[in-house]
Protein backbone atom coordinates (compact mmCIF):
# COMPACT_ATOMS: atom_id res chain seq x y z
CA UNK A 1 0.00 0.00 0.00
CA UNK A 2 1.42 3.93 -1.06
CA UNK A 3 0.41 6.67 1.02
CA UNK A 4 -0.10 9.87 -1.23
CA UNK A 5 -1.21 13.15 -0.44
CA UNK A 6 -3.48 14.89 -3.35
CA UNK A 7 -3.78 18.20 -3.74
CA UNK A 8 -5.12 20.81 -6.45
CA UNK A 9 -8.19 22.16 -7.61
CA UNK A 10 -11.44 20.87 -10.19
CA UNK A 11 -13.94 23.15 -11.51
CA UNK A 12 -17.38 23.16 -9.32
CA UNK A 13 -19.51 21.61 -12.10
CA UNK A 14 -17.81 18.59 -12.15
CA UNK A 15 -17.35 17.82 -8.43
CA UNK A 16 -20.55 16.23 -8.63
CA UNK A 17 -19.03 13.82 -11.63
CA UNK A 18 -16.00 12.81 -10.24
CA UNK A 19 -18.22 12.15 -6.71
CA UNK A 20 -20.31 9.39 -8.42
CA UNK A 21 -17.03 8.03 -10.36
CA UNK A 22 -14.92 7.71 -7.08
CA UNK A 23 -17.64 6.19 -5.59
CA UNK A 24 -18.89 3.73 -8.05
CA UNK A 25 -22.21 2.13 -8.55
CA UNK A 26 -23.50 -0.75 -6.43
CA UNK A 27 -21.76 -3.63 -8.12
CA UNK A 28 -19.36 -1.52 -10.23
CA UNK A 29 -15.94 -3.75 -9.87
CA UNK A 30 -14.42 -1.52 -11.95
CA UNK A 31 -12.29 0.56 -9.38
CA UNK A 32 -8.67 2.52 -9.94
CA UNK A 33 -6.56 3.70 -7.21
CA UNK A 34 -7.98 6.80 -6.52
CA UNK A 35 -11.01 5.20 -5.36
CA UNK A 36 -12.30 4.15 -1.96
CA UNK A 37 -12.83 0.59 -0.79
CA UNK A 38 -13.26 -0.31 2.86
CA UNK A 39 -10.51 0.69 5.40
CA UNK A 40 -8.19 1.36 2.15
CA UNK A 41 -7.74 3.60 -0.36
CA UNK A 42 -8.40 7.72 -0.03
CA UNK A 43 -11.19 9.65 1.70
CA UNK A 44 -13.60 10.73 -1.29
CA UNK A 45 -11.59 14.04 -2.38
CA UNK A 46 -13.80 15.22 -4.77
CA UNK A 47 -14.32 18.79 -4.03
CA UNK A 48 -13.31 22.35 -5.97
CA UNK A 49 -10.15 22.11 -3.36
CA UNK A 50 -8.93 18.84 -2.73
CA UNK A 51 -6.19 18.74 -0.08
CA UNK A 52 -6.15 14.75 1.31
CA UNK A 53 -4.18 12.43 2.65
CA UNK A 54 -5.18 8.50 2.36
CA UNK A 55 -3.57 5.53 0.40
CA UNK A 56 -3.85 4.31 -3.52
CA UNK A 57 -6.73 1.56 -3.50
CA UNK A 58 -5.43 -1.74 -2.94
CA UNK A 59 -2.23 -3.43 -3.16
CA UNK A 60 0.22 -3.75 -6.01
CA UNK A 61 -0.66 -0.29 -8.01
CA UNK A 62 1.98 1.75 -9.21
CA UNK A 63 3.09 5.52 -10.09
CA UNK A 64 1.71 4.46 -13.70
CA UNK A 65 -0.89 3.70 -12.68
CA UNK A 66 -1.66 6.09 -11.09
CA UNK A 67 -0.79 8.71 -14.47
CA UNK A 68 -2.90 6.11 -16.49
CA UNK A 69 -5.85 7.26 -13.78
CA UNK A 70 -5.66 11.15 -13.79
CA UNK A 71 -5.34 10.66 -17.01
CA UNK A 72 -8.90 9.05 -17.57
CA UNK A 73 -10.45 11.14 -15.00
CA UNK A 74 -9.18 14.04 -17.00
CA UNK A 75 -10.41 13.07 -19.91
CA UNK A 76 -13.35 11.28 -19.39
CA UNK A 77 -15.06 13.03 -15.69
CA UNK A 78 -13.64 16.31 -15.06
CA UNK A 79 -11.31 18.08 -17.89
CA UNK A 80 -10.63 21.03 -15.12
CA UNK A 81 -8.76 18.20 -12.97
CA UNK A 82 -5.64 20.49 -11.57
CA UNK A 83 -3.81 18.22 -9.08
CA UNK A 84 -0.34 17.34 -7.76
CA UNK A 85 -0.11 14.03 -6.33
CA UNK A 86 2.60 13.11 -3.87
CA UNK A 87 3.41 9.43 -3.78
CA UNK A 88 5.22 7.23 -0.54
CA UNK A 89 7.37 4.89 -0.51
CA UNK A 90 5.69 0.91 -0.47
CA UNK A 91 4.77 -0.17 3.46
CA UNK A 92 3.12 2.89 4.07
CA UNK A 93 6.15 4.92 3.93
CA UNK A 94 6.24 8.60 4.19
CA UNK A 95 9.06 9.07 2.29
CA UNK A 96 7.91 11.02 -0.86
CA UNK A 97 9.45 8.44 -3.84
CA UNK A 98 7.44 10.54 -7.02
CA UNK A 99 5.27 13.77 -7.25
CA UNK A 100 2.46 13.19 -10.26
CA UNK A 101 0.77 16.30 -11.69
CA UNK A 102 -1.60 16.76 -13.68
CA UNK A 103 -3.38 19.97 -15.58
CA UNK A 104 -4.92 20.63 -18.56
CA UNK A 105 -5.32 16.95 -19.56
CA UNK A 106 -1.40 16.66 -19.65
CA UNK A 107 0.18 14.67 -16.78
CA UNK A 108 3.90 14.84 -15.61
CA UNK A 109 6.16 12.78 -13.31
CA UNK A 110 8.78 14.44 -11.21
CA UNK A 111 10.92 13.37 -8.90
CA UNK A 112 9.45 14.19 -5.08
CA UNK A 113 9.03 18.03 -4.56
CA UNK A 114 8.47 17.23 -0.87
CA UNK A 115 10.58 14.98 1.42
CA UNK A 116 7.50 13.23 3.30
CA UNK A 117 4.00 12.65 2.72
CA UNK A 118 1.71 13.64 5.62
CA UNK A 119 0.34 10.65 8.11
CA UNK A 120 -3.43 9.97 8.08
CA UNK A 121 -4.74 12.07 11.08
CA UNK A 122 -6.84 9.93 13.88
CA UNK A 123 -10.02 12.20 12.91
CA UNK A 124 -9.38 10.83 9.37
CA UNK A 125 -9.15 7.46 10.25
CA UNK A 126 -12.64 7.69 12.70
CA UNK A 127 -13.73 8.99 9.23
CA UNK A 128 -12.83 5.66 7.35
CA UNK A 129 -14.04 3.85 10.10
CA UNK A 130 -17.55 5.44 9.73
CA UNK A 131 -17.01 4.82 5.86
CA UNK A 132 -16.63 0.75 5.99
CA UNK A 133 -19.23 0.11 8.56
CA UNK A 134 -21.62 1.82 6.28
CA UNK A 135 -21.51 6.11 6.45
CA UNK A 136 -21.12 8.23 3.76
CA UNK A 137 -17.95 9.46 3.39
CA UNK A 138 -18.47 11.99 0.69
CA UNK A 139 -21.19 13.49 1.05
CA UNK A 140 -22.57 15.51 -1.80
CA UNK A 141 -20.66 18.66 -2.92
CA UNK A 142 -17.43 16.83 -1.44
CA UNK A 143 -17.89 18.43 1.77
CA UNK A 144 -16.56 16.69 4.92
Amino acid sequence: MRRIHIDGTCNPAEVGRLREYLLGRPGDDEFGPLHREGMIGIPCWAADRIDEVGHLCGEGYTVEDLVAELEHIAETVAPSLCVRVHVGGDGDSSTCVKTVSISGGVSFVFEPLVDEVPRISTEQWAQMFRAFMGGDSCPPGGEE
